[in-house]
């Protein structure tokens, strides 16, 4: 697993240093908005064909062939599997091009370059997903290595197209098609690489237009109540970047609201797919154990202990986002085409958004509570109550409070996000009687104190030295060391008021990494 935890971390960094590439080189505005509208298209059927709901589905049927029928079965069906996703990928990506293409016939003239990059692009679609599905069998194969890093491939791609295009064009709209070539070329690397690594793994894919119809049955089965799951989070992302290209180019005159959502987004997702993730990873198999073992009462203790971390890990981030943004989103970003505009279209985003990082990262630990009981069901339907919820919080804050702009959208996806996290607590606790307990509650609140408490006090002293900042002649150099030292005074303060406070979270979570390490 050091492998995966390695290449994730590679993708997350490779991942930034795309985007600040890309904001060097693009910044905000149409141009940026068209490719990230054109981008997130093929990324819309990855993430629900390629990876998510197809992977869930194969791998557990595809070990399950392999110890009841042999090594050679598995393969017939993996190949089986293999040759229809190719198929669908490539019939969905000829018929969403054609369509694309086709409507920009009858859209305004400012959707031709979006329309048109994203026909490109769907070119790109069957390569990532087919190399989804074979970095999932080179995980079962315990292959991580090539599987975990290859998704970096992209970014650096992607990235080198952003710093080449100023040299070969200066005009943003003819040197952004460098990067529809840089992700095709990308991904058919990628395929080739992890098709070479399956074949030296010992498993050589067939092409197999002849289907199993009792295999694909079961497949189906599982395959479909995933899909719904992973669509629900998908289209309702998808519907969020539609309404803010068509309110970017109506009414909030072009100012690239999609491309700001996108770099605000980047920068509140970093959190959560750390600590998020992790806090999932760590619950799950204890979860399940004490499920298996019949002990709720460990059921309900780990629930405890996620909840606390999830709050103990995120809190820091929002308040620092919240208070300090707009000074992050300058220091990251702000560069080359990405100007102060750029900054404060992003930070309106941003400081809406960083509200949901507890949210986020709270409904990733209580989604393992129902899978360690099977229950795939319940977490699906909520995901179909707040798809509506997010749609109509869109609405009536475009509508009632247009003066929000373009952070209608994040907030509106905190805002089915928390009624995500409520819903999924209420049927933890009808369904599989888990709730956090009354000490967890005090714990949260404990918390929340002494991250009120350190970031007034780091507030208080870092504005207490504005003239030694301002001895600082570097820009970049005096938004660099007021944040350092924002995060050691506030960082250093908050750490020792729970431990003051009596809070054990950090020695549990350091107690937690050293057991499964020792393992």
């Amino acid at each position: 697993m050091l492998l995966t935890s390695l290449g994730n971390f590679l993708s997350r960094v490779s991942g930034l240093l795309r985007d600040l590439a890309f904001a060097a080189s693009f910044g905000t505005g149409p141009v940026a908005n068209a490719f990230f509208w054109a981008f997130n298209l093929p990324n819309l059927f990855r993430n629900v064909l390629g990876e998510g709901a197809l992977t869930a589905a194969f791998i557990p049927l595809f070990s399950e062939v392999e110890s009841k029928d042999g090594e050679s079965a598995a393969r017939q069906f993996a190949s089986m599997v293999f040759t229809l996703l190719a198929l669908t990928t490539s019939a969905l990506a000829v018929l969403t091009a054609l369509a694309l293409l086709l409507s920009s016939l009858v859209l305004p003239d400012s959707w031709g370059l979006q329309t048109g990059m994203a026909a490109l692009m769907m070119v790109f679609m069957p390569f990532v997903c087919l190399s989804a599905f074979i970095a999932g069998l080179l995980n079962i194969r315990k292959a991580y290595g090539l599987a975990a890093v290859s998704s970096s491939l992209l970014n650096l791609l992607v990235a080198a197209a952003c710093l080449i295009g100023p040299v070969l064009n200066p005009d943003k709209e003819m040197r952004i098609w460098l990067l529809p070539a840089a992700v095709i070329l990308s991904g058919s690397l990628q395929l080739w690489l992890l098709l070479r690594a399956l074949m030296k793994n010992g498993m050589i894919l067939d092409w197999t237009p002849h289907f199993d119809r009792d295999k694909l049955k079961h497949l189906w089965v599982l395959f479909v109540p995933a899909l719904i799951g992973s669509s629900c989070t998908q289209l309702s992302l998808f519907i969020d970047r539609n309404i803010a290209v068509c309110m970017d180019a109506w009414q909030w005159g072009e100012s690239g609201a999609l491309a700001a959502i996108n770099y605000s987004e980047r920068l509140v997702y970093l959190p959560v797919g750390i600590f998020g993730v992790s806090l999932g990873v760590a619950c799950l198999p204890i979860m399940s154990k004490a499920v298996a073992d019949n002990k709720p009462s460990e059921v309900s203790d780990a629930l405890d202990f996620g909840l606390r971390q999830a709050l103990f890990l995120s809190l820091p981030f929002t308040a620092l986002f919240l208070v300090w943004g707009q000074d992050i989103v300058s220091l990251v970003y702000q560069r080359g085409a990405f100007n102060h505009q750029s900054v404060l279209d992003t930070w309106l985003a941003l400081k809406y958004f960083v509200i949901g990082i507890p949210v986020f990262t709270a409904v990733k630990v209580v989604l393992q509570l129902f899978y360690s009981h099977k229950d795939t069901r319940t977490p699906v339907k909520i995901s179909l109550s707040c798809l509506v919820i997010n749609l109509l919080a869109c609405v009536g804050l475009l509508c009632f409070a247009p003066g929000l702009k373009w952070a209608s959208l994040p907030l509106a996806t905190v805002i089915s996000s928390s009624f995500n996290l409520i819903l999924l607590l209420i049927f933890a606790s009808r369904r599989h009687q888990h709730r956090p307990s009354l000490s967890c509650l005090w714990a949260l609140l404990r918390i929340a104190a002494c991250c009120l408490v350190a970031t007034l006090a780091a507030k208080f002293a870092v504005d207490s030295l504005t003239a030694i900042w301002q001895q600082i002649g570097s820009p970049f150099l005096r938004l660099a060391c007021r944040l350092s030292f924002i995060c050691l005074v506030a960082g250093g303060l908050y750490f020792v008021l729970l431990r003051l406070c009596g809070g054990r979270e950090a020695s549990q979570l350091i107690a937690t990494m050293r057991r499964r390490k020792a393992k």
